[in-house]
């Protein structure tokens, strides 16, 4: 899977993926450990993170494992329901590159 990159598990920087708790901090840090590290994979084990606003950086690609969904919601006058915005992994490994497009393999 990695071809050499470095692997970023927003699991191990706290995110939840129950569902029910924010994951916004733990994986913006993923994403700007591994834009620090001049690139590499942010990898995301099956669950259900919730997310406001994540800001994607240069040379970071996400990697949704089969069953991990990203739900989100910018914040909007203080309003902090989910889900509004879904992505789905439907085969194993979705990857998404930093424009949201499912990235060419």
């Amino acid at each position: 899977m990695a071809d050499g990159r470095l692997i970023f598990n927003v699991r191990q920087f706290g995110a939840g993926g129950d569902g029910k708790t924010k994951d916004t901090a733990p994986i913006q840090k993923a994403i700007d450990a591994c834009n620090a590290a001049r690139g590499g994979i942010v990898y995301f084990t099956p669950g259900d993170y919730l997310t406001n606003t994540i800001v994607l950086k240069s040379h970071v690609t996400l990697y949704l494992e089969s069953g991990a969904t990203i739900c989100g919601r910018p914040r909007t006058r203080g309003l902090d329901t989910f889900p509004v915005l879904r992505q789905r992994a439907t085969r194993a490994g979705a990857v998404f590159d930093a424009a949201n497009r499912p990235a060419k393999s």
